[in-house]
């Protein structure tokens, strides 16, 4: 029953110094820089996006992270000629991210499944919006049209048509402009409280 259901949200840590980096600090060109963040899984969506930027010739893409997928898709980048246009990093510190979410235009996120994505929160709170698939706790923070896109997953169409709609016209300049995080709601005080409160007194406060 909804009367016996509370939600508590992940807390993040929102301590790390913001970086200034741009492209040009990355030694990349000022082109449209997508990066996405993700242990490489299937699910995670990642393949999807190397066969939409085929046709969206501009577009850059950095991947942050390992997993059984790295090197199957390094192999998918380099036969589907995009060795020129995306960047493998591996595994990073969420420290040494801050450079990449300050120079990316969008974090993308294009997951089978979520529940409540660091990822996310860590790219708005950089002042950098998101596209996300539709799925798991992704619509809870994204906004579609206000801080980011929300695409349907596993739609490849919708997520080329998604991509060309984020680099028109002033797209861009109005999803960045509502990239932010509301620190109170994922503060880790808040999060310990709202635990504690409904041990304390279980449903109370549902």
């Amino acid at each position: 029953p909804a009367e016996r259901i509370c939600v508590i949200y992940n807390a993040f840590d929102s301590s790390l110094e913001k970086s200034s980096a741009t492209k040009s600090d990355l030694d990349l060109p000022e082109k449209p820089l997508l990066l996405t963040v993700a242990r490489l899984t299937a699910w995670k969506g990642v393949d999807a996006l190397l066969q939409v930027i085929v046709d969206l010739p501009d577009i850059q893409l950095i991947i942050a992270g390992t997993g059984p997928l790295y090197e199957p898709l390094r192999q998918m980048a380099h036969d589907l000629n995009l060795s020129e246009r995306v960047r493998f990093i591996g595994q990073v510190s969420r420290k040494e991210l801050q450079p990449y979410y300050a120079a990316a235009d969008y974090t993308v996120l294009y997951s089978g499944y979520e529940g409540l994505s660091h990822v996310i929160l860590e790219s708005l709170d950089a002042g950098t919006p998101v596209i996300a698939s539709d799925k798991g706790g992704n619509p809870e923070i994204i906004r579609h049209g206000e801080n980011g896109l929300l695409v349907p997953y596993k739609d490849v169409e919708a997520l080329r048509e998604s991509l060309k709609m984020a680099f028109s016209g002033d797209t861009l300049q109005k999803l960045s402009a509502n990239a932010s995080v509301d620190h109170e709601r994922f503060a880790w005080s808040y999060m310990v409280n709202k635990t504690i409160a409904l041990i304390e007194n279980p449903f109370e406060n549902a």
